[in-house]
């Protein structure tokens, strides 16, 4: 059986300092260590399997700030991963503004909020219930993570790529 080919741009976007760089580290390397990603292109191999079909996928991982740069990085996404930084409250409200600008642009992409940091959490000021209400207001999941322990990097990145397969075969289906 002939595998599907793939290749999904995965755009890591939040305020300077949310840790966007370690993140992408972790999810490509299997590192916290974030040095010289910044601007980077990181791309990840994967081979997949959803539902008998085995899927050969490239996963490109791009980060930016908010901002002009941040738009014409983030169009064409196939997925934009929202960073907050739990131990700054301020972030969370970036990341909100970050969503308002995707919805406004009635982006197709598969959306999620990130807390990252987790491994600091004894000093977070940012909990479930301050993301319980962007899940509510943009209809998006979030995750909490530690790309230096690598908490919950694994079950995020699963959310998102079973959410980009199931679309990757509903245009197949539909199309056909």
């Amino acid at each position: 059986m002939e595998a599907d080919r793939v290749t999904w741009k995965i755009s890591i976007i939040g305020p300077v300092g949310t840790g966007k760089s370690s993140l992408i580290s972790r999810i490509v390397y299997d590192s916290d260590s974030a040095i010289g990603l910044r601007k980077q292109v990181a791309r990840k191999k994967m081979i997949l399997d959803y539902m008998g079909n085995k899927v050969n996928a490239d996963l490109l991982f791009i980060e930016s700030e908010d901002g002009a740069e941040a738009e014409k990085l983030v169009s064409g996404s196939n997925a934009i991963i929202a960073t907050a930084d739990l131990t700054n409250r301020k972030s969370l409200s970036e990341v909100d503004s970050i969503l308002d600008g995707l919805d406004r642009s009635k982006s197709l992409s598969v959306r999620i909020a990130v807390g990252t940091k987790l491994d600091r959490k004894y000093e977070a000021v940012l909990w479930d219930e301050d993301f319980q209400e962007l899940e509510k207001k943009h209809g998006i999941r979030y995750f909490f993570v530690s790309s230096k322990d690598a908490v919950s990097v694994n079950e995020m990145m699963k959310y998102v790529i079973d959410e980009l397969l199931k679309r990757f075969y509903a245009k197949r289906k539909k199309d056909a």
